[in-house]
């Protein structure tokens, strides 16, 4: 039975996927409400502090078709110090067990709770993957971040709220995030790849992240795990040949060896050397039909 309430609310909705969100739920109707740490009089943000565990009261006067969480800080944006691994952790599974702990109470009244969770779950893989593969080796960073986070929302959910995670791959917005690392570049006829060029990116453009998850909120039942990629990841070697293609025809391919990017980035290059090949199987179950299943059409929306 579908919730009354046409109201979405984002946590963490200050991000890339957060704005993307509250600008294409929007499109679809939804009157959307983001939980944000900064004061704000708009009568649909609401101020929160989870670290220590704060609320605004106004939240209580909504009932909401779906809490969705976006919280965590940027995976690529520091470097992999042991005191930046901490807020790595703390940053995502913090505020999922206070929010778990605010629907419980009665404090947020929401008919479903989607938790965006990460490709990074699966560590690198030498095969496709789809929602039934086991997570990835224990000594990964991005495998053991994602696995606790995961665990931390299960270990604190209730069954009376139905729930569901989402993990998703890289985005391609003409917002930024990803794609915005590889405009320099491009403009100075350089199209990067990484190390020997094989390792394979999980993707999904803008416009199938929002209509994706606006299914989610529409359907009636919720799997447990949905993989948020096309089913057309391209190489890291393959994505360098479309943004040439795309951006600049005289741009020279270049491999970024290893070792540098080591010398760069550190114990994060691991992350930046990801590989895998996520198959969206839940999505196709629902024959869910891709806006922008290709690497080449997503560049050419973002151009």
């Amino acid at each position: 039975m579908k919730h009354q309430s046409e109201k979405i609310l984002l946590a963490g909705g200050s991000g890339l996927v957060g704005s993307i969100l509250q600008e294409r739920l929007g499109q679809h109707g939804k009157e959307v409400h983001i939980l944000t740490r900064s004061q704000d009089s708009h009568p649909f943000r609401h101020q929160w502090d989870p670290d220590n565990g704060f609320i605004a009261s106004s939240i209580s006067d909504h009932a909401f078709e779906a809490l969705i969480n976006l919280c965590g800080a940027g995976i690529a944006d520091q470097r992999w110090t042991s005191s930046r691994k901490k807020v790595l952790y703390d940053s995502r599974i913090v505020p999922t067990q206070f929010l778990w702990s605010l629907i419980k109470n009665q404090t947020i009244n929401t008919a479903k709770f989607i938790q965006i969770s990460a490709s990074g779950f699966y560590g690198n893989r030498d095969k496709p993957v789809d929602e039934k593969a086991t997570s990835g080796p224990k000594h990964d960073f991005m495998v053991q971040l994602t696995k606790d986070w995961e665990s931390a929302f299960l270990s604190s959910a209730t069954k009376k709220v139905p729930h569901c995670r989402l993990r998703l791959g890289v985005v391609i917005s003409e917002k930024g995030g990803f794609i915005s690392q590889f405009r320099t570049p491009i403009r100075f006829y350089m199209a990067p790849y990484f190390g020997a060029g094989d390792n394979y990116i999980s993707w999904v453009h803008e416009a199938d992240l929002a209509n994706m998850i606006h299914r989610l909120i529409e359907s009636d039942t919720l799997a447990p795990i949905y993989n948020l990629a096309t089913p057309y990841p391209v190489t890291s070697k393959q994505f360098a040949k479309s943004l040439k293609k795309v951006f600049n025809s005289n741009a020279i391919l270049m491999r970024i060896p290893v070792f540098a990017l080591k010398l760069l980035f550190g114990e994060m290059k691991s992350a930046i050397l990801a590989d895998v090949r996520m198959m969206p199987g839940e999505f196709e179950n629902i024959s869910y039909n891709f806006l922008v299943p290709r690497m080449k059409e997503a560049l050419e929306k973002v151009k």
